[in-house]
């Protein structure tokens, strides 16, 4: 191989040593990861630790956005701005047209099929209402590669989150769609104040840019899947 064919793959090999046999230059690219934020409430009940039942709900792009239509129009318009800003990301080692044709598919799962957009867990403990969620289908692309020669090392992961700003969207509508479940009875006669982020820091009207230090700043993210 020349060094003028060198991919980014053959260089981060070659750096620890390594010899490449065959060249697959998007190995580690295209990472799909899900962030992780949640909000709690105070409890007016007491709920028995590990007695209590959890609740799952999973809401699709209408039930999430008051203004799904309008909003996946436009996103679709920019899917290529967005596949073309990922592929410069991974020096163009994954091609603009090939990530358009998947995010084109992701688009169709949200907004013709339904799928759910995201997925929110709330759990009873003690006089504590707590929520976990997590965009199901974000559109951010990362990366994950060695680190080191040695196999036990710990890799380099560089999950890019919320990099294209559907995926803070959705994050934000999901804190939002919680806070008006907690608000609606049946739970709402039993919810409390809420704890975490609270309305002094996330006031009940903010807009998307109030809830950013929140949404970014407490995301617990774990990578899922590549």
């Amino acid at each position: 191989m020349t060094k003028a064919n060198q991919s980014p793959l053959f260089s981060i090999l070659s750096k620890y040593g390594i010899t490449t046999k065959v060249n697959l230059p998007t190995v580690g690219e295209n990472l799909q990861d899900q962030m992780n934020n949640g909000l709690q409430f105070e409890s007016k009940k007491s709920h028995a630790d590990g007695k209590s039942t959890d609740y799952v709900s999973y809401p699709s792009a209408p039930q999430l956005f008051p203004n799904s239509t309008a909003l996946g129009a436009d996103l679709l318009r920019k899917l290529p701005a967005y596949a073309a800003q990922v592929a410069s990301a991974n020096g163009n080692v994954t091609k603009a047209s090939d990530i358009y044709r998947f995010f084109k598919i992701q688009w169709d799962l949200i907004f013709k099929d339904g799928i759910p957009v995201a997925e929110i867990l709330l759990s009873p403990s003690g006089n504590v209402y707590s929520s976990e969620y997590w965009g199901s289908v974000p559109f951010s692309r990362g990366s994950i590669h060695l680190s080191s020669a040695d196999p036990t090392a710990a890799a380099i992961i560089d999950p890019k989150y919320f990099m294209l700003d559907f995926d803070f969207e959705a994050q934000v509508q999901a804190a939002r769609f919680i806070r008006e479940v907690f608000n609606t009875e049946p739970l709402g006669d039993t919810a409390g104040s809420e704890t975490t982020p609270g309305l002094s820091a996330v006031p009940a009207d903010a807009d998307d840019e109030a809830w950013a230090d929140f949404i970014k700043g407490k995301c617990k993210c774990i990578p899922r899947f590549a």
